[in-house]
């Protein structure tokens, strides 16, 4: 499940150091929310909506930490 959660960018692996954010890893191939999801009974509930919400808050939230990892800003 954890390398599912990491495919899926539900569970991103990065550090900050000093400050800096930074990607440790990113997929090499992007899996779908659903895929990791579905796979737990406490998500069996979730509409194809709720799914699609969810997929876009994962991916809104990748985006800033991409931006995040190209900037090299210090965040503290």
């Amino acid at each position: 499940m954890a390398k599912l959660a990491f495919k899926t960018n539900t569970h991103p692996l990065y550090e900050i150091e000093g400050g800096i954010f930074k990607l440790n890893r990113k997929p090499a191939q992007k899996m779908p929310v659903e895929e990791y999801l579905m796979r737990q009974g406490r998500f069996k509930h979730l509409s194809k909506e709720d799914i699609a919400d969810v997929q876009q808050h994962v991916d809104g939230k990748w985006e800033r930490f991409l931006k995040l990892d190209e900037s090299g800003l210090k965040l503290f």
